[in-house]
């Protein structure tokens, strides 16, 4: 196995409620970046930065040792990623992996 990040990225989702005033969401989804991919989000990725994630879904399951009830996490597994924001003026960067 090759270098991993595991980190969460927020989706926000603004919409009009049944008033007629605008509301907001935001929902956090963790992710996890393997290989080239990893090592662009330890040196470019920092907390607030504006990417795009492309990649599959995938939930895993355990029991809770201490409540004994089955536990799921679903991660998003990133294929691609794209730094949305520039950096020092550079065009923003895109690495596919093969995973």
């Amino acid at each position: 196995m090759g270098p991993l990040a595991k980190f969460s990225i927020a989706t926000n989702e603004r919409f009009k409620g049944k008033s007629g005033e605008w509301q907001g969401r935001t929902e956090w989804h963790n992710v996890l970046a393997w290989e080239r991919l990893a090592e662009i989000v330890g040196e470019y990725v920092r907390k607030g930065s504006s990417i795009y994630i492309e990649g599959k879904l995938q939930t895993s399951n355990w029991q809770d040792r201490q409540s004994g009830e089955k536990r799921y996490r679903t991660e998003i597994v990133a294929r691609d990623l794209v730094l949305l924001g520039s950096r020092d003026g550079a065009e923003p960067e895109s690495e596919d992996s093969n995973r």
